[in-house]
């Protein structure tokens, strides 16, 4: 563990969490599937939303930023597994952690090796001002690899009929309800 201030383990609401606190903001981030739980920006409300029936592990925690890998829902998989992936359910570690001129604490984090994939994973948050978090996947192999992640957030709303997403027109994206089509 790192020790850097503003850095520390500790308990968020009832998950084994790394508890950030910057000038900035504060946030929690759970070793369990290295998912995000909060970020509040000082002064204002939490940005992220946490069901009050989130369960505890081996149960994935429903809110907050869940990561999503080697694949979203069960999107070409064969059998039983788990929706989402399988990293939202692993322990993960804290890798690397500094903290910038202004405050801000920059973590990497990053699931136990899966030695049957040709893939590693690490996801990189920067904590200040803003929250950056960032996905980085690497192939290992000399082959191709098909992979889908994602980070699922579950935002805090007032009313979620009256949320719209903006910037993303004429791209491309592959439809869940219709069988992974690309609409």
């Amino acid at each position: 563990m790192s020790d850097l201030t503003g850095l520390r383990t500790g308990d968020f609401h009832g998950f084994p969490s790394l508890l950030i606190d910057t000038p900035f903001s504060t946030a929690a981030i759970s070793l369990f599937g290295g998912q995000l739980l909060s970020f509040v920006p000082k002064g204002g409300q939490d940005v992220m939303w946490l069901s009050p029936t989130a369960k505890q592990p081996p149960t994935p925690i429903r809110g907050g930023a869940p990561v999503c890998w080697p694949y979203f829902g069960r999107q070409d998989q064969t059998g039983e597994v788990p929706a989402h992936g399988f990293v939202r359910t692993v322990p993960w570690q804290l890798t690397e952690s500094r903290r910038e001129d202004d405050g801000t604490l920059v973590l990497t984090l990053t699931p136990p090796s899966f030695d049957d994939l040709a893939l590693r994973l690490r996801m990189t948050l920067r904590i200040g001002r803003t929250l950056e978090q960032s996905l980085i996947t690497e192939n290992t192999s000399p082959a191709p690899v098909r992979f889908t992640q994602a980070l699922h957030n579950y935002f805090r709303v007032g009313d979620a009929l009256t949320v719209s997403v903006q910037g993303l027109d004429g791209l491309d994206y592959l439809d869940k309800y219709e069988n992974y089509a690309t609409a």
